[in-house]
C-alpha cells in the first residue's frame, strides 16, 4: 500500500493536523512543572499498543512522570531507556509525545512569561522546561534527519524543537499552495508571489532541498 506524503513531510515525521492540533484544546494538566504525589511507573513489560491504548490524560501523565528515569538502579534505567525507545520508534506514539511535550512547553513558557510564579515555582518550571526540550531530542534522535524540518538541515536548527512542526506544517501549506495554484493557472498573481517568497527568505522553500 503506498502513502501519499503531503510537501515538506516525511513518513516519519508527518505534519500535524490542524484539525486535531492540541492548540485547538484546553490543557490536559494546567501546570505540569508542580511536584507530582503519586508519579504513574513504567509498566513492566509494557507494548506499544498499552502505550496507545491509554486515553490521553493517562499518557500526558506517564510522559510528564517520566522525563527523566527515576529509578537509578540497573533495571530501573533499562525500563526507563525501552520505554523512550518505544515512544521514538513507533510513529503513532511519537507523533502522541510530540503532541504531549508540545502542550508542556507552550504551558510552562506561557506561565514563565506572565511572572506570576513565585520564585520556587520559577525554578521548578524552568527545569521542567529544559527536561521537555531534553526529551523531544530524545524523541527526534533518528527519526529523519532530527524530525520536522529535518529535510531543512542546518536552517532548521535555528528554531526551537518544538517550534519546527508547526513551521513545517506552514511551510508545507504554503508549498502546496504554490504547486496547485502553477498547475492551475500556470503562474502566480502578486500576492501569491509575495506568500511564496517567504520560504525563500527563511531558507525553507522544499525545492532548494533534495526530494525525498
Amino acid at each position: 500500500m503506498t502513502t501519499t506524503l503531503r510537501v515538506g513531510e516525511t513518513q516519519n515525521s508527518p505534519l500535524p493536523d490542524p484539525e486535531k492540533s492540541w492548540h485547538n484544546t484546553m490543557a490536559l494538566i494546567d501546570s505540569p512543572w508542580s511536584r507530582l504525589r503519586k508519579p504513574p511507573t513504567i509498566p513492566t513489560g509494557f507494548t506499544a499498543q498499552a502505550l496507545n491504548d491509554l486515553d490521553d490524560l493517562s499518557f500526558a501523565e506517564l510522559i510528564q512522570a517520566q522525563l527523566v528515569p527515576r529509578d537509578q538502579d540497573v533495571q530501573g534505567r533499562r525500563l526507563w531507556d525501552r520505554f523512550w525507545k518505544v515512544l521514538r520508534e513507533d510513529d503513532q506514539l511519537a507523533d502522541r509525545t510530540y503532541n504531549v511535550l508540545e502542550q508542556f512547553l507552550d504551558t510552562t513558557e506561557d506561565a514563565l512569561e506572565t511572572g506570576d510564579l513565585d520564585e520556587a515555582g520559577t525554578k521548578r518550571a524552568e527545569k521542567f522546561k529544559q527536561q521537555c526540550e531534553m526529551s523531544w531530542k530524545r524523541i527526534d534522535r533518528g527519526r529523519d534527519r532530527d524530525g520536522a524540518l529535518g529535510w531543512a538541515g542546518e536552517h532548521a536548527t535555528a528554531h526551537p524543537p518544538h517550534s519546527r512542526r508547526v513551521i513545517a506544517a506552514l511551510i508545507g501549506a504554503i508549498a502546496r499552495h504554490r504547486a496547485e495554484v502553477l498547475r492551475e493557472f500556470g503562474k502566480p498573481n502578486a500576492a501569491d508571489a509575495e506568500l511564496w517568497d517567504v520560504m525563500a527568505h527563511l531558507g525553507l522553500d522544499p525545492r532548494d532541498y533534495e526530494t525525498r
